[in-house]
């Protein structure tokens, strides 16, 4: 029962990043579009393709807001944001499963479930989306959609660069399909690829400014409740003390 709560959630995750790449690689930086509800989207169709959506959403929500297993889930950021929006709004934080399960439901139960999971699959998808949006930053010619070699080059550059921090989380698979890839590369290509890989780790992470880092981390509240430009400046005046004009967001 939890696998299969997990695995509308680990299927809609995967989905996001596949979409999240396509919209890197075949738009401009101008047209790109990292949080755009696709998450919510997703999951949705996951659960209506299930014999029962309303007991599985409950099931899905409750699995990563509430359940034992919440911590070991991941995503304590969107988690900690998620909470602190349902507060704000006078909602208890996490549904308790005895309740839900042993309770006749009531009829604004659905309607509180769509809320829940909407909140807690945009502040994941922020989450993923940054992530994204770093690695653009930082790699902008792994994301070059009009040279997929020099695409792959850039990927492998940055993913050899950080060997030594995320070699032990791969799996057996992940590092036999990687060593395959690597025996195919000419002596050249292992070369410039090195070369990148060094530039890489002397250059480290690109710094992220206080104001992008707390734009990217309220997208999810400006666009669920229809802020406008003229809101988020005068938000961001009074967060930083300066006047701050903002464009296209996320």
């Amino acid at each position: 029962m939890l696998e299969k709560a997990s695995e509308f959630w680990r299927v809609a995750v995967v989905k996001l990043r596949e979409q999240l790449e396509e919209d890197c690689i075949t738009h401009a930086p101008e047209r790109r579009h990292l949080q755009n509800r696709r998450l919510i989207e997703n999951l949705h169709a996951e659960l209506l393709s299930s014999n029962r959506p309303e007991y599985w959403g409950l099931m899905a929500y409750w699995l990563i807001c509430g359940s034992p297993w919440q911590d070991q889930l991941g995503y304590e950021e969107p988690r900690r944001q998620h909470y602190a929006e349902l507060k704000t709004l006078g909602i208890y934080p996490e549904f308790d499963r005895p309740q839900f399960q042993t309770k006749p439901p009531s009829a604004a139960l659905p309607l509180e479930l769509l809320f829940r999971l909407d909140s807690r699959a945009s502040w994941i998808e922020a989450q993923e989306s940054w992530v994204v949006w770093r690695a653009l930053s930082d790699r902008p010619a792994a994301w070059d959609r009009d040279d997929p070699e020099a695409r792959i080059q850039a990927m492998n550059a940055g993913m050899i660069a950080r060997l030594p921090t995320i070699f032990d989380g791969m799996s057996d698979w992940f590092v036999a399909e990687m060593i395959g890839d690597l025996r195919r590369w000419s002596k050249p290509q292992w070369a410039k690829t090195l070369k990148m890989a060094a530039r890489v780790v002397e250059l480290g992470d690109q710094p992220v400014s206080e104001l992008d880092r707390w734009v990217w981390w309220r997208y999810p509240i400006f666009m669920r409740y229809h802020w406008s430009a003229a809101e988020v400046c005068r938000a961001a005046q009074h967060k930083f003390g300066h006047i701050y004009k903002v464009g296209n967001t996320g």
